[in-house]
C-alpha cells in the first residue's frame, strides 16, 4: 500500500465513531455495525488510531466554540450592558516626521478615502509610494485574478501619475517587507503607511515589517491603518464578542469617506536615489522568476496551473473608474440595469454557462422573476465583491456614502445591509486574530475568497517537505472549522517523525466566514473548497468530509482527481454511496450528469 495513503485504510474502521457534529445524536446501529468485521492494516502505528478516536470523542459542537458569530440568547439587561461597551473608536493615525512612505498592497488599490494616503500627504519632506508583487501571493491567483490585480495596479500607477506626478514604485520580490524597508532606507523614510487586513499574508507581511522596523534602532515607525464603517466603531472591545453587542453601533450613520490629497510631493533625493525602480509593471517572465526563488511557491503555482477551471461570473477588469461606474449605476438605476451590465440579459438562452455554479445562477435569474429572484443584495455582492474587498478599488464608506444618496431606495437598502455584515465580519476577523493562541498546534487565519472573508485553522508551523499529504477537514451543516482543532492536536502528536498536518476551512456561510448574499448552491461550496486547497493548502491533500462537507469533499475530489486529492475520508457523509452499477442506473434516468445536462 502507498504509504501516503496508508492512514487512510487505518482510519476507515473508525469514521463513523465521529458522530456529526450538528447531529443531535448518533445513527442507530452505526457504531455496532462499524466496529466489526474490518482489519488492522499491518504498520500503522496505533498512536493514529488511539488519538483519532480520544480526540473526536470531545470534537466540540458549535455552541462551545469560544466566539460565536451568531446571535446568542442573552437577557435583555446583559445585552444593554455589553452594548455600551460593544466597540472601540478608530486611534488617529500618527502624523509622518519627515520623509513618508505608502505601502500600496491588494485591499487599499485606490486614491479616494485612503487614510494612509491622507495621513502621508502631510510628510514635510514628501510622499513615496510603493507596490510589491510578492511571491507568495502570486502563487495563490488564478490567471484571472491575476489579471484583476494589475489591471487594479496599472489603474493606481496611472492615477498616482496624471494627478500628482507621482511615481508608483513597482517590482516583483520574494518578500515584500524586505523591499519596503529597503526602499525606507534608500530614501531615509521615517514613517510606513500600511493597510492592516486580517488576511493572512497581509498580517505575516506586517509582522515581519514591524520586525525588521525594530531592529533598525526605531528609525522607521510603521503605522498600520484602517477604513472602518464608522470611525466610532473602529474595533470590537473584548467584551464584544457577538452580534447583538455590536448593533448598537449600527445606529450611528457611517462614516463620510475622505477626499484624496489635493497634492503630493514626491522627497528630494539629491543624496539617495531607490536601488529598485520599474517604469511599469513586470513582465510575465519577472513574476515566474520571483517564484522560481522558492520551491515551495513554484510547486504551489505548478498545482494550479495544472488545474484549471472558469468560474463563468468574474469580472475581467478592475479599475477605482469602473467600480465607481458600477456603483453609479446600480444606485442610480438598481439591481436589474447592473446585473443586465455585468451578466447580460436574465433569460438570454445564447449564454452558454461556463461553470456548474454559473449554469445554477442563471437556471435562478432565467425564472418569471429574472434577477429579481436572487438574493437581495446579491446582484450587488457579486458584481462588486472583489474590487471592493479583496483589491480595495473602492471602500466600504464610499460605497456607503453612494448607497444612501441613491435613487433606487429599496436595491440599495438592501445593498447596504451587505456592507454591514461586510464589516462586521472585518472586525470579528481582527478580533479573532487579536485573541492570540487559542488551539495547540494550530493556528486562526483568514484568507478573502472571491473577496469574502473565511476562517481556516492551520498547523502552527509550516509542514516539513517529508510530511505526510496535509488533511482538509471539511465541516457539517452549522458546524465550523474549530471542531477539528482537538483532531489536528491528535495527528500532530500521533507520530513525531511524520506528523499529519490538517487544515479546515469555514465554508462561505458558517462558523466565521461571511455570510454574504448568495443563492448558495453545493457548487458555490465546492468552488470554496477547491479554491482553499489550492490557494492555502497549496499541496495535493486527503480530504475528509463530515455530512454535507462529505459530499463537498466527494464533489472537490472528483473534480481535482487523483494528482490532487490523494484521498478520501467520509464521517457520516451526506449523500448516499452507490456502486458503480446504480450509479451508471441513476445517469441514465436523470439524463446524464448536471454538466451534460447544462450542454444541451
Amino acid at each position: 500500500m502507498n504509504p501516503d495513503l496508508s492512514m487512510l485504510a487505518a482510519l476507515r474502521p473508525h469514521v463513523s465513531r465521529l458522530g456529526r457534529a450538528d447531529d443531535s445524536k448518533q445513527r442507530p446501529g452505526v457504531q455496532a455495525s462499524d466496529s466489526a468485521g474490518h482489519a488492522p492494516v499491518r504498520g500503522i502505528r496505533p498512536t493514529y488510531l488511539k488519538a483519532l478516536a480520544a480526540s473526536c470523542a470531545t470534537l466540540p459542537t458549535l455552541s462551545r466554540c469560544r466566539r460565536s458569530a451568531h446571535r446568542p440568547r442573552r437577557s435583555l439587561r446583559m445585552a444593554r450592558r455589553a452594548q455600551n461597551s460593544g466597540v472601540l473608536p478608530e486611534p488617529e493615525l500618527p502624523r509622518p516626521s519627515e520623509t513618508a512612505l505608502v505601502w500600496f498592497r491588494s485591499g487599499d488599490l485606490r486614491v479616494e478615502d485612503h487614510p494612509g494616503l491622507a495621513r502621508a500627504a502631510t510628510a514635510p519632506k514628501g510622499v513615496l509610494c510603493c507596490y510589491i508583487f510578492e511571491a507568495k501571493e502570486i502563487a495563490r491567483l488564478s490567471a484571472r485574478r491575476m489579471k484583476l490585480l494589475r489591471a487594479a495596479v496599472e489603474d493606481l500607477r496611472q492615477q498616482l501619475k496624471s494627478r500628482y506626478g507621482l511615481l508608483l514604485h513597482v517590482c516583483a520580490a520574494r518578500s515584500g517587507p524586505e523591499k519596503v524597508y529597503e526602499l525606507s532606507k534608500d530614501v531615509n523614510a521615517s514613517d510606513v503607511y500600511v493597510h492592516e487586513d486580517p488576511v493572512d499574508l497581509h498580517m505575516e507581511s506586517l509582522q515581519e515589517l514591524q520586525s525588521l522596523s525594530r531592529g533598525n534602532q526605531g528609525q522607521l515607525r510603521v503605522h498600520p491603518w484602517h477604513a472602518p464603517l464608522r470611525l466610532g466603531a473602529g474595533s470590537l472591545s473584548s467584551e464584544c464578542r457577538c452580534y447583538d453587542e455590536y448593533a448598537s453601533a449600527r445606529e450611528t450613520s457611517p462614516t463620510e469617506p475622505w477626499q484624496a490629497p489635493a497634492e503630493l510631493e514626491a522627497p528630494a533625493l539629491e543624496h539617495s536615489q531607490p536601488s529598485w525602480l520599474l517604469e511599469g509593471l513586470p513582465d510575465d517572465a519577472s513574476l515566474r522568476e520571483v517564484l522560481r526563488s522558492d520551491e515551495r511557491m513554484q510547486n504551489q503555482a505548478a498545482l494550479r496551473e495544472s488545474v484549471s477551471y472558469v468560474l463563468g461570473l468574474g469580472g475581467e477588469s478592475a479599475s477605482e473608474a469602473e467600480a465607481l461606474r458600477l456603483l453609479s449605476l446600480f444606485t442610480a438605476q438598481g439591481a436589474e440595469a447592473l446585473a443586465q451590465d455585468a451578466f447580460g440579459a436574465a433569460r438570454d438562452r445564447e449564454e452558454v454557462a461556463k461553470s456548474k455554479e454559473e449554469w445554477a445562477f442563471r437556471r435562478v435569474a432565467g425564472g418569471p422573476d429574472g434577477y429579481r429572484g436572487l438574493i437581495p443584495g446579491e446582484v450587488f455582492s457579486r458584481v462588486l465583491s472583489e474590487m471592493m474587498l479583496w483589491l480595495g478599488c473602492i471602500s466600504l464608506r464610499t460605497a456607503a456614502a453612494a448607497l444612501r444618496a441613491g435613487a433606487a431606495e429599496e436595491d440599495c437598502r438592501e445593498a447596504l445591509e451587505a456592507l454591514e455584515a461586510n464589516e462586521w465580519h472585518r472586525l470579528l476577523a481582527l478580533a479573532d486574530l487579536s485573541d492570540g493562541k487559542l488551539f495547540e498546534h494550530s493556528d486562526v487565519r483568514f484568507f478573502r475568497w472571491r473577496g469574502y472573508l473565511c476562517r481556516y485553522i492551520a498547523p502552527s508551523c509550516l509542514p516539513a517537505a517529508d510530511s505526510a499529504p496535509p488533511v482538509l477537514a471539511i465541516h457539517g451543516f452549522a458546524a465550523s472549522c474549530t471542531q477539528f482543532a482537538p483532531l489536528a492536536a491528535a495527528l500532530a502528536e500521533g507520530d513525531t517523525e511524520r506528523p499529519i498536518p490538517l487544515y479546515a476551512l469555514d465554508m462561505i456561510g458558517f462558523g466565521h466566514a461571511e455570510k454574504p448574499p448568495l443563492s448558495i448552491t453545493q457548487y458555490v461550496w465546492e468552488q470554496c473548497v477547491k479554491d482553499f486547497l489550492l490557494s492555502v493548502v497549496a499541496a495535493p491533500a486527503v480530504l475528509m468530509g463530515n455530512s454535507i462537507g462529505g459530499y463537498m469533499a466527494q464533489s472537490a475530489a472528483a473534480f481535482l482527481g487523483p494528482s490532487v486529492c490523494r484521498g478520501l475520508i467520509l464521517l457520516n457523509s451526506a449523500g448516499p454511496l452507490l456502486s458503480m452499477e446504480d450509479y451508471q442506473t441513476l445517469l441514465r434516468s436523470s439524463g446524464g450528469t448536471v454538466l451534460e445536462r447544462m450542454r444541451e
